[in-house]
């Protein structure tokens, strides 16, 4: 996604499937694991990009998506719709997270396990 782009999100998923791509993602860190008071906060577009690399620990991180809601934290779909994507048990792997945030990479997963 970039400014002046003569591609619209409908041509997007219509011609991959990235109708099921995580586009955007909430963002409120905690200073520390286990802090549940949110130290860091970004403009709702102006934060650039953030890595998935680290999954979706229970308390976002300065580096990673996170939310205060229970459980999930919501992200805009390629499609428009906006879901909530289940954080992992206990320090386990977010399953389709990190597949979820690729584009044209191959990669095919079951949107249902997000």
């Amino acid at each position: 996604m970039y400014t002046q782009s003569a591609i619209s999100l409908g041509v997007l998923t219509a011609s991959d499937g990235s109708a099921n791509t995580l586009m955007f993602g909430e963002y409120a860190s905690a200073l520390a694991p286990g802090s549940t008071t949110v130290k860091t906060s970004m403009a709702w577009i102006g934060a650039g990009s953030q890595p998935t690399a680290w999954d979706l620990p229970d308390t976002g991180l300065w580096y990673t998506f996170g939310s205060k809601h229970s459980g999930v934290v919501n992200f805009a779909f390629g499609d428009g719709s906006v879901r909530g994507v289940r954080k992992p048990k206990s320090g386990g792997s977010s399953g389709p997270y990190r597949p979820a945030s690729g584009y044209a990479d191959g990669v095919v997963y079951d949107p249902s396990a997000l």
